[in-house]
């Protein structure tokens, strides 16, 4: 609904969300109503319920975001103004204080969250070369790389329109973008196909002219990133299902779950008969498959239980998940062994006494194998770091202290996490991954887990950057978690904890998982383990982009040969045809280049609506038609190869949106002159009015609690009186490029006296800026994000044009309070505050704002 709140949170997909508590009531603090009111729509209004003053005014964001005990904390309100937002009103209302000369007043306090709408690992693709355009007659950049960093730099200008109005040609606008993107991106930032009227080539001699390459298409200016508009990007796993019977369950040549044809249970106190029992002895199956360990089929293949995304919001690769035993291996029941109807946990049974290494292997959804038959399928690398999670450590002991801890204890190892990132690859509770990271929200970092678990890392015989969990606590089949909740967001309870998560590095496509369960002495036949695993359900990140058209290659001749380095996407190849190398189409399963080609093109136009790759892949062009002499145009410059997309490891994360940082420890740049009354520091205040005068007819120059000498009424009729803040925005596009600087530009637009203006503006090091407002007094503000370098002389005439964001973002006021110290508040409008903005996105989830709760 476009506000948020304790007690009312945003999209779990924004960052800020992990920073509120959704279990608060804040109806004690505030009313909250929404609506259209007056000349505006999409409102919310605040007003206080709960007396305050300044010395329970927070300090820092902290105070208010992430603090879910005290009460002066929760008395905040955030909201999400849509995309494409460069300004906003504001109404702030301070009630009357009835039988108190001079009156008093109030200060509205408000900020960002800190944090970007989203995250993303995308990078700046290279910009195409201009160097044939010739701008003489205009220049449009509706094609132009980077449309935002355009408005900081031309600010009264159009969206996508370079040639600007403030007295410069065309040329110097191309010349002035072109130097700003060199200078930020490395290169000019603008498609060939955005110039008009390029100037004509010189006539050539008459001789056969090349076919040219087809000319790139004009690069889309970037949606517009919604509050929830973020895209998933990484490796999601979801084991759940309601129809297992696609799997394939013949782990060890034993039919696992529900294939398996138990007997029963060899009886209790028969000693385990040597070299194990058919399928485990507590099950003693009929149908062991010999044959399928023979021929390599023996595995556990779970159908389509990851979905690989790429930030886009295309559909995403589908991927099953294959595991094999590279040990020897024995089950207590390998009944036990695959998925259950609606577990998300699947499972892998081991008999006490017993070590087996398992690999883990992500494969194409669309790979055949006949079951128990021979098969091999190659893994899918996966261009994107993942997390992966093993669940539910126990030991056999019921009692503290535990009289033998080797008892049935389980254990797992497993190695080439990725040990680079700043949690060093592996997270739980008590021990958290980046809070870019969305699983980081359902993680309780005040646990301690070593009652419960003992963690190693390092490497371990062959195997480099492993990680190693030991359990410590009994447990039972009864206390294993029955769903993602018992486990991830539980922070209360013993259970529910006995979990630890790794993340393997980008390009990871299978791994190796070490399982060893203790032996159990004196108890005949011994009994065994499971190994429960399964992902957060969570990807890596988020992103707001989209996936840009594919070039046409209609021209392409694959007859000799197809070469893929170019194409569109790699993930997509590589679950299309498994056993080839990264970037190469051309494949080696009976399938000729041109087979291999159009196969990918069928793929790539049923999901993308183009065939997905670059014409400077194909090679051996078909040679074109010898034209009659004529003078030929200068040919287009050629696409290069389209760049795979970069692997995107877990602290890889860039971030998407406009993030607001108000504190500074030197605020003398900003202009500080809201209603012509000098702020901080430069009002020059004289004192109070004494205490039970009245107010004058007007009021005081800046305030009747400063009475500044100092009052600027030229500056009201020039149009300079404003506060301005300096770059006091860093506008993020994602791709990790430099951000946009912005400042905060805010001007009354009604009537507006302080009560001191020596409170207006920022402080030293506050994250908080202020605007002073008498008693019984109401004005409205507009608040406008303005380019950094847009020059304004203090005081002087200035309207800087608004730069509109292409993303929503938050805005957030703080600290609302009345004057009543005591409960029940005799006359609850005594310098009560009220605030009120329009315009939010009430379209969001959360109708546009939020808070605790």
């Amino acid at each position: 609904g476009g506000y948020f709140m304790n007690g009312r949170l945003p999209s779990s997909a924004r960052p800020v969300s992990q920073y509120l508590c959704d279990n608060m009531d804040t109806s004690e603090y505030m009313d909250v109503t929404t609506g259209d009111f007056g000349d505006g729509a999409d409102c919310v209004s605040v007003v206080a319920k709960k007396g305050g003053r300044g010395a329970d005014n927070p300090r820092s964001l902290s105070d208010v975001l992430g603090t879910c005990e005290g009460t002066p904390p929760h008395k905040f309100v955030c909201v999400t103004y849509p995309a494409n937002t460069g300004e906003f009103e504001v109404a702030f209302k301070v009630g009357p204080n009835p039988g108190s000369d001079p009156a008093y007043g109030r200060s509205l306090l408000f900020a960002g969250t800190g944090l970007p709408t989203g995250t993303s690992c995308s990078t700046a693709p290279p910009g195409p070369d201009c160097s044939g355009c010739n701008p003489s007659t205009g220049f449009s950049c509706s094609a132009m790389y980077d449309p935002v960093q355009c408005l900081a730099t031309f600010p009264d200008t159009p969206v996508g329109h370079c040639n600007s109005a403030h007295e410069k040609t065309p040329e110097q606008a191309c010349a002035d973008y072109r130097a700003v993107c060199q200078s930020s991106y490395g290169h000019d930032g603008c498609g060939c196909g955005s110039c008009n009227d390029p100037a004509p080539s010189p006539t050539p001699s008459p001789s056969p002219s090349p076919t040219p390459s087809p000319s790139p298409s004009a690069s889309p200016s970037p949606s517009p990133c919604g509050a929830d508009d973020l895209n998933p990007i990484g490796l999601v796993f979801d084991f759940k299902t309601d129809d297992p019977s696609g799997d394939t369950s013949l782990l060890g040549g034993f039919p696992g779950f529900p294939a398996a044809a138990c007997t029963g249970s060899v009886p209790w106190g028969t000693p385990e008969p040597a070299g194990g029992c058919p399928c485990g002895c507590a099950c003693q199956c009929t149908n062991a498959d010999a044959d399928a360990v023979q021929q390599g089929g023996a595995m556990l293949r779970m159908r389509a239980v990851g979905q690989l995304h790429d930030g886009t919001g295309a559909p995403p690769v589908i991927l099953d998940l294959m595991i094999k035993n590279t040990s020897f291996y024995m089950p207590w029941s390998s009944e036990s062994t695959g998925r259950g109807v609606d577990n998300p946990f699947p499972l892998i049974s081991l008999a006490a006494d017993q070590e087996a290494t398992f690999q883990f292997r992500l494969i194409a959804n669309n790979f055949d194998c006949q079951a128990g038959a021979g098969c091999d399928p190659p893994a899918v690398v996966v261009p994107y770091a993942y997390d992966f999670c093993f669940f539910d450590f126990d030991t056999a002991c019921p009692m503290e202290p535990c009289p033998d801890p080797s008892v049935l204890v389980e254990q797992v190892t497993t190695c080439g996490i990725d040990s680079s990132t700043s949690y060093g690859g592996y997270f739980m509770n008590g021990r958290l991954p980046s809070s870019a990271r969305p699983v980081s929200q359902y993680l309780c970092d005040n646990m301690d887990t070593s009652e419960y678990m003992d963690v190693t890392t390092g490497d371990f015989g062959d195997g480099a950057d492993c990680v190693s969990v030991v359990a410590k606590k009994g447990g039972r089949g009864a206390d294993n978690p029955r769903s993602l909740s018992d486990v991830l967001g539980t922070c209360e309870g013993t259970p529910p904890h006995k979990f630890v998560c790794v993340t393997y590095p980008a390009n990871t496509g299978e791994f190796e998982v070490a399982f060893k369960v203790g032996p159990n002495p004196g108890s005949d036949p011994a009994y065994g383990r499971s190994l429960l695993f399964a992902g957060t359900g969570l990807p890596t990140g988020t992103s707001c982009s989209t996936a840009p058209p594919g070039p046409d290659c209609s021209g392409c001749n694959p007859s000799t040969g197809f070469s893929c380095s170019a194409m569109y996407d790699p993930v997509q190849c590589l679950a299309t045809f498994p056993d080839t190398p990264v970037g190469h189409c051309n494949s080696a399963h009976e399938k000729t280049p041109e087979q291999a080609c159009a196969d990918y093109r069928a793929v790539c136009q049923s999901s993308y609506g183009h065939d997905g790759c670059g014409c400077g892949s194909c090679n051996d062009p078909a040679p074109s038609p010898t034209p009659s002499p004529s003078p030929s145009p200068t040919p287009s410059p050629s696409p290069s190869a389209s760049p795979s997309p970069s692997p995107c490891g877990a602290d890889d994360l860039n971030p998407i949106g406009l993030v607001f940082d108000f504190k500074t420890d030197d605020p003398s740049g900003d202009t500080s002159l809201l209603g012509g009354f000098p702020g901080f520091p430069a009002a020059a205040c004289t004192g109070s009015v004494p205490w039970g005068t009245p107010e004058p007819a007007g009021g005081c120059p800046c305030g009747c609690a400063c009475q500044c000498t100092n009052a600027d009424a030229d500056a009201v009729q020039q149009g300079g009186a404003m506060l301005r803040m300096r770059a006091v925005g860093q506008l993020h596009d994602g791709t990790g490029a430099p951000p946009v600087i912005l400042d905060l530009m805010i001007k009354n637009t009604s009537f507006y006296m302080p009560w001191s203006s020596e409170s207006t503006g920022r402080g030293v090091d506050n994250p908080f800026p202020l605007i002073s407002l008498a008693a019984d007094q109401e004005a409205t503000f507009q608040f406008r994000l303005i380019a950094n370098n847009f020059d304004c002389q203090a005081g002087a005439g200035c309207d800087p044009p608004a730069v509109v964001v292409p993303y929503a973002y938050d805005f957030c006021f703080f600290d609302f309070d009345t004057a009543c110290p005591m409960e029940p508040c005799p006359d609850p409008s005594v310098l009560v505050e009220q605030v009120t903005t329009c315009g939010i996105d009430s379209s969001t989830s959360y109708g546009g704002y939020f808070m605790n709760g």
